[in-house]
């Protein structure tokens, strides 16, 4: 069943916007479809979820559709017209951002997921890559809000990122720029999901500390591994320490080549633990040239949370209306 959570203290003031545009922005991840509309100053208005229907493409798009014509309801009637509907997808893109080259979770690898969705919703919509999205929200609304270039990360279970520069969101010739957890850095490593072999996002994700703590005989889920580290248990602590190295090394090339303002870290598991965070700030630190011929770059935590996918694809939608 949809469930549908209202802000009612913002829902009894819709009446009163009259000229802002609206925008629904949805964000489809493994287990859970999370979609938000904005009103025209950009506050959340309502809320809806959905668990994701895995038993088909089909389905799976149905559910998608349904969220957004949910949301688009919820705006008021003379803004109905105009919503804008963004959707966050955890999957490679095309370089025009209609089309899913590979989805490591969902039934959506070689869909033409944009044509797919407009005929279900009726209307024009924006595809975007989710961790995209996310530092679309970071950069408009969030901890890269006073930067025109800026690196965001997204650390869940893999690892996620977005490249904005001068103000643009960078996609690259085939829409596959700033995939940072894809790049090799051990040529000897495991198989990655995406066929690569050794990629950051294995050693440096939520997956790759429970992966570590195993190497290092803790039994250790990777949420018992950041709870750990925050009461000062050494292992734990040796063992994030680890999984920051190679995020601080790949930091260090990062800025080297595209000279961001900030670089934020987002994600469940990149935020949870303020350990981590000092660990990779002082390992980057460590690495990096002296601050005489380049000025250490700003670690910064991300604000958005959970909400930084969906709120993304929102402000994505918009700002591609507008």
């Amino acid at each position: 069943m949809l469930k549908n959570h209202l802000d009612q203290s913002v829902k009894s003031d819709l009446s009163l916007v009259s000229e802002s545009r609206f925008s629904v922005g949805i964000d489809v991840g493994g287990t859970k479809i999370a979609g938000l509309l904005l009103d025209g100053n950009n506050q959340i208005v309502t809320r809806a979820t959905l668990p994701v229907p895995k038993s088909s493409t089909e389905s799976l798009l149905d559910g998608l559709a349904r969220v957004a014509l949910e949301l688009i309801d919820a705006a008021p009637s003379e803004h109905r017209e105009r919503c804008s509907v963004g959707f966050a997808i955890a999957g490679w893109l095309n370089a025009t951002s209609d089309f899913v080259r590979f989805s490591p979770h969902l039934p959506l690898t070689g869909v033409f997921v944009k044509h797919e969705l407009e005929y279900r919703v009726g209307r024009p919509v924006v595809i975007a890559n989710d961790a995209d999205a996310a530092g679309w929200a970071e950069f408009r609304l969030g901890a890269a809000l006073d930067y025109d270039d800026a690196v965001c990360l997204t650390l869940g279970t893999g690892l996620g990122s977005a490249v904005i520069a001068n103000g643009t969101l960078i996609r690259g010739a085939i829409g596959m720029a700033g995939e940072l957890g894809h790049v090799c850095i051990d040529p000897t490593g495991p198989e990655c999901a995406c066929g690569g072999i050794g990629c950051l996002e294995i050693f440096a994700s939520g997956t790759g500390a429970e992966r570590a703590a195993w190497k290092a005989g803790l039994m250790m889920t990777g949420r018992e591994l950041v709870a750990a580290a925050e009461l000062g248990d050494r292992d734990a602590c040796a063992v994030l320490d680890d999984v920051a190295r190679p995020l601080a090394q790949a930091l260090t090339m990062v800025v080297g080549t595209l000279d961001p303002g900030v670089v934020v870290i987002g994600g469940g598991f990149g935020t949870a633990s303020p350990y981590f965070l000092d660990s990779l700030r002082r390992q980057y630190a460590a690495l990096a040239s002296r601050p005489e011929s380049r000025p250490l770059v700003p670690v910064e935590v991300a604000t958005w949370g959970p909400e930084a996918g969906a709120v993304g694809a929102a402000l994505l939608a918009a700002h591609h209306k507008s």
